[in-house]
């Protein structure tokens, strides 16, 4: 028999449970039967620790991980026992998942060859199999609460249920193979890509609400196979796809149709390109899961994210959260957290019960748990995963600069010569203490608050000691910071003030001074008059013409200076003159006709300015009345949609900024999506408002390149502030 030593109550009232033989024993209640407590419990292995005779049992959580951490003393020792990042999910079976699908109660669904419904029970999920043991191939769950099943048995079909009864059976055995995914929009349609028979099916399938369904092909945009369709959360749908110049498509809800947006790669592809999943985080920032690694779309650019743990390798997957920070489900090396540009790994020791990911399955839920599919099981995070915590910073124990110990005061700053090299000795405290890498860099104390973090750490692997040799002169700092497995960021970075120098010998007073006294010796030996002569002439010789060049020098600048202000004296003359003629056209009770002839005016009179314009708004339009010198009939009358991405007066008038650019081609893509080439290259766009509180917008342009200037500048916020004094009525067409 065995006999119990040792009693504790967790912060959940289950009870742990130690004996004298060494058993770990827990109850989640009192009317549930004890369960053994394993030291590693996943697919491969189920390890028991032999504790010995158990004493005493304690529990606390971690403050960073808000882990359970469960302390053990016994006769072998002080144990500590901690909870892994993921979990498993009891009574599902640890087999490859094909899709992960949410729903509004909790609830989760997972086709393991069967369909799987997920509910909460207590602190942990359980699994049961559902709909009578159907073998299916992919979920979703749209927002009306009805869940959709794709199928092959007995012929390929998709499946809607309400519960658990079947509404409706569509059947698509003679379009191809199997729809290995399913996705539900905020509209309630239902999107499915369709494995092919002997031909490729191009696009995607579409089922409304009313189950009438449309195919979008190669006549809605599409020239690739669709594998995954995602919405943001500002409701703009994306599709991904095969090949180099067809892997991404947005959808056109007003054409009814899909846009191919795929930008050339920014590298050669390995081999086939696909892209397998995406997700569109609350920036826009379209995240890709390729056969070519994690690729990142934003204004019409592409880029492949490189790091130590990211590059051109396969991701299967790829979600965010609300914070736009990304989770990647990789090929090989498990699931990686991706915060700004930084990357961490998370794998076995995690929790994972293997590091190759299943493709398409990864998501998060509405209490912010990570859901994600491997190869040899399903798991979930046990708390969000938004973020993750820091590691805890690295702490110095010594340092050596010839031979001499400094074991306290590291505060201080070290000074060591150039030719010594000191040796730093550290540690992190952080269970468990092994594995935990580390990283170091050297910043000059003048350079430090521009240094880019991603670009100049240093790996030290998995050692403690860092020996430095060869460092630059002058004053540094070096910073350390660690990294501990179990789900951690790198850590924030321990800072030591150094500071480098030369012997006396070797300073370079020194050097000179002795290489002068070298020469002076040499010298006695050749004061002979002409080379005395000689050597002063030319350095009268040289002090003249430094002399003569620094002044021609500085009457170029004078005569430069002179130019510029003759070029601005004119300018203001010009606006000046052609500000006065503008007011002097205006009557007192001025109608919106009287300001465009006053405007007509001015252009014809003015050598800089070939358009004017007064732009507003009216209901999705942005509308433009104005005089151009390019025109046949002079006034101008145009209007186009209210897009601030694409108008360079709608971004002024939804900034209420004024924009000044003097070279079209090079500056217009600081405020809006890049456009082909306009015929005006100077542009100013000046927003204000009327007393009815009507907004406008005053433009000009030119087609010259640098043509305004900050005197144009003035003169017309000058002349917008007369217009809203003058005008009193709306601007409408």
């Amino acid at each position: 028999g065995d006999l119990v030593t040792s009693i504790h109550a967790d912060q959940k009232d289950a009870f742990i449970i130690g004996t004298r033989k060494g058993k770990l024993l827990k109850i989640p209640d009192i009317d549930s039967p004890p369960q053994i407590i394993y030291g590693a419990n996943e697919a491969h292995r189920v390890e028991e620790l032999d504790f010995g005779h158990i004493y005493e049992i304690y529990t606390t959580t971690d403050s960073k991980s808000d882990k359970e951490m469960l302390w053990i003393g016994s006769e072998t020792g002080l144990w500590l026992l901690q909870q892994r990042f993921f979990k498993t999910v009891k009574n599902l079976p640890m087999n490859n998942p094909i899709a992960i699908a949410l729903g509004k109660e909790g609830q989760v669904w997972v086709p393991m060859n069967y369909l799987y419904e997920i509910s909460p029970d207590k602190d942990d999920f359980n699994a049961r199999v559902i709909y009578d043991n159907l073998q299916s191939n992919a979920v979703a769950y749209d927002k009306a609460g009805f869940t959709w099943v794709s199928t092959v048995t007995p012929k390929v079909a998709l499946l809607k249920f309400n519960k658990d009864q079947l509404v409706k059976r569509f059947d698509f055995h003679e379009r191809g193979e199997a729809i290995f995914n399913l996705f539900a929009d905020s509209k309630g349609n239902i999107w499915f890509c369709q494995a092919p028979l002997n031909k490729p099916i191009v696009g995607i399938a579409r089922i409304n609400t009313s189950g009438e369904i449309k195919y979008y092909d190669n006549t809605k945009g599409f020239s690739s196979r669709v594998l995954a369709i995602k919405e943001s959360s500002r409701g703009e749908i994306y599709a991904v796809g095969i090949g180099e110049e067809s892997y991404l498509y947005r959808f056109d809800p007003e054409l009814d149709r899909f846009e191919n947006l795929s930008p050339p790669l920014p590298f050669t592809a390995i081999l086939n390109f696909e892209a397998h999943d995406l997700t569109i985080d609350d920036r826009g920032v379209v995240w890709l899961a390729t056969t070519d690694g994690l690729l990142r779309y934003d204004s019409e650019n592409i880029s492949l994210i490189k790091n130590d743990i990211l590059g051109q390798e396969e991701v299967r997957g790829v979600t965010h959260y609300s914070n736009n920070n990304i989770w990647i489900a990789t090929a090989t090396k498990g699931l990686v957290f991706h915060q700004d540009k930084t990357s961490t790994a998370l794998g076995e020791l995690e929790g994972l019960p293997a590091s190759i990911s299943a493709y398409r399955s990864i998501t998060t839920d509405a209490q912010g748990r990570l859901w994600a599919g491997t190869a040899e099981g399903l798991v979930y995070s046990r708390i969000s995963a938004s973020t993750l915590p820091y590691s805890n910073s690295p702490r110095i124990r010594n340092i050596t600069i010839h031979g001499e110990a400094f074991t306290k005061d590291f505060n201080q700053v070290f000074r060591f010569r150039r030719d010594q090299e000191p040796q730093f000795e550290f540690t992190n405290l952080s269970f468990p203490a092994r594995n935990v890498q580390y990283e170091y860099r050297i910043l000059s104390e003048e350079d430090r608050e521009i240094t880019l973090e991603e670009q100049i750490w240093e790996t030290n692997g998995t050692s403690n000691r860092l020996k430095l040799d060869q460092m630059e002169l002058g004053n540094h700092f070096l910073e350390l910071r660690a990294r501990q497995p179990g789900g951690f960021q790198w850590s924030l970075p321990l800072e030591i003030k150094v500071a480098i120098f030369l012997p006396w010998y070797l300073q370079s007073w020194v050097l000179y001074g002795s290489f002068g006294l070298l020469l002076l010796i040499i010298g006695y030996y050749f004061r002979f008059f002409v080379q005395k002569r000689f050597r002063r002439l030319q350095k009268v010789l040289k002090y003249s013409n430094e002399k003569l060049a620094d002044k021609e020098a500085q009457l170029h600048q004078k005569i430069q200076e002179f130019e510029v202000q003759k070029e601005e004296l004119a300018n203001a003359n010009s606006n000046i003159q052609t500000l006065e003629l503008f007011i002097k056209e205006i009557p007192k009770k001025a109608s919106w006709d009287d300001i465009i002839t006053a405007m007509s005016k001015a252009v014809k009179q003015s050598d800089d300015i070939d358009a004017f314009e007064i732009a507003f708004k009216e209901k999705n339009e942005i509308v433009h009345r104005g005089y151009s010198n390019q025109e046949r009939s002079g006034f101008t009358f145009r209007s186009k949609p209210f897009n601030p991405k694409v108008s360079l007066t709608a971004w002024a008038m939804t900034n209420n900024e004024e924009v000044f650019i003097n070279d079209f081609d090079k500056e217009h893509g600081i405020y809006i999506q890049e456009k082909a080439a306009y015929h005006f290259n100077s542009l100013m766009f000046i927003p204000f408002t009327l007393e009815n509180d009507q907004p406008v917008v005053l433009c000009a342009y030119s087609l010259k390149k640098n043509d305004f200037d900050s005197n144009d500048l003035i003169m017309f916020r000058i002349l917008a502030q007369f217009i809203s004094f003058s005008i009193h009525q709306k601007l409408k067409k």
